[in-house]
């Protein structure tokens, strides 16, 4: 997870997402949020304080482990040929794994995350 963003669990399956973004890009960020949000047909949800409330699922429909797959390896900094390697397997199947074309088994998700120091369970 970025520095710039932290998650906590709140209200027993809900998340909470906190972002910090440069000052000079706030706005910017708030009119693309909101533009997300709008296009997605969403009503503004508010908690006690009046702060705008979402769920992941609504802000981010295209999540999925092979999305979290992908984005690990970004964040991390490597080539797929990188990844496949470390995980003992070819880069045709990593691609297909980053694409949700072959599903992330129970074992690669494990091994997935011994690798890199994650939950494997992020990757079922």
């Amino acid at each position: 997870m970025s520095q710039h963003m932290k998650k906590r669990i709140i209200k027993g399956s809900s998340v909470e997402f906190k972002l910090t973004v440069p000052r000079d890009r706030a706005e910017a960020f708030d009119k693309a949020l909101r533009g997300l949000l709008e296009a997605s047909g969403l009503e503004p949800l508010t908690n006690d304080a009046g702060e705008e409330l979402y769920e992941h699922e609504e802000l981010f429909p295209e999540d999925s482990p092979a999305v979290r797959l992908r984005g690990l390896r970004t964040k991390v900094g490597i080539t797929q040929n990188e990844l496949a390697a470390a995980l003992g397997i070819t880069q045709g199947r990593l691609s297909e794994l980053e694409n949700g074309t072959r599903p992330i088994s129970l074992a690669m998700a494990k091994r997935i995350g011994k690798a890199y120091n994650c939950n494997y369970r992020s990757f079922l």
